[in-house]
């Protein structure tokens, strides 16, 4: 319940009992009567409002769920009906801003990519923070991105086999080569990367969906604009297994990879 409509049913029962005395029986019941009736206009237009954050929501997930469909991965159709049938455990309130909300609203306006357009409009609501893997990842690490879990085991969206969100990366900087035990498929929707995956290193830019079959290992390092992606985990989704294969110092010593360096920018 809004904390105006709180405040007000509680401010006008205490109305009632102090000029309860002083009243006709008659008119005591007719203010309790009206305290209900502003109890549920409460209610039904919190209802409403809950009702049409969900829809943004939904019509986000399926944005999503049109891009996994064309993964030629088995998951992927698997995922796109997951994102359309599994339960919500809560429904998506206001959400408050993370630290980076301003990078991440620039970067989605900077796209026309379809899903960059519905995350963009449900953004108020997103829960930015939430990575599965932060306890894993050191801190110097984890402050060089921005990730959201939509689906998982423990929601918001509940799929006990499936893990999917959306991850952010700060421009002008490298995230460390890293393995885990899931297969894991990104779609980049907007900005660009080098991206490794395995032994292939390549740029890649708003329409790339890449694939990472388990334990290979992975990195991305950002240009000028950084990148937003959806990621998907699949098969065995366990967080204890995500690592990194590259030292802190390895990974934040520009003369450690010149080339990658020289080809971003």
């Amino acid at each position: 319940m809004p904390i105006r409509c709180a405040i007000y049913r509680v401010a006008h029962q205490s109305r009632i009992e102090q000029v309860t005395e002083c009243l006709r029986p008659e008119q005591v019941a007719l203010d309790a009567e009206e305290g209900k009736k502003t109890d549920l206009y409460c209610e039904n237009t919190w209802s409403l409002k809950v009702m049409k954050q969900n829809d943004v929501v939904k019509e986000m997930l399926a944005t999503i769920a049109e891009l996994y469909e064309t993964e030629a991965n088995p998951q992927g159709p698997y995922t796109a009906k997951a994102l359309l049938v599994a339960p919500f455990l809560a429904p998506f309130e206001l959400a408050a801003p993370c630290a980076l909300d301003s990078d991440i609203r620039t970067i989605l306006a900077a796209s026309s990519h379809p899903v960059a357009r519905s995350v963009l409009a449900a953004q108020h609501l997103l829960n930015w923070g939430s990575n599965p893997v932060e306890s894993n990842t050191q801190a110097e690490i984890a402050a060089l991105i921005s990730v959201l879990t939509l689906m998982g085991p423990d929601g918001p969206i509940i799929a006990p086999d499936l893990r999917l969100g959306l991850i952010y990366m700060k421009p002008y900087s490298y995230y460390p080569l890293h393995l885990h035990d899931a297969d894991e498929t990104y779609a980049i929707v907007s900005g660009q990367a080098l991206w490794t995956a395995g032994n292939e290193t390549k740029m890649r830019g708003v329409g790339s969906m890449v694939h990472h079959p388990s334990l290979m290992p992975h990195a991305f390092r950002t240009g000028a604009e950084g990148f937003l992606a959806v990621w998907r985990w699949s098969g065995d989704i366990n967080t204890h297994s995500y690592a990194f294969t590259e030292t802190l110092e390895t990974a934040l010593n520009p003369e450690a990879h010149p080339a990658e360096i020289s080809a971003i920018g």
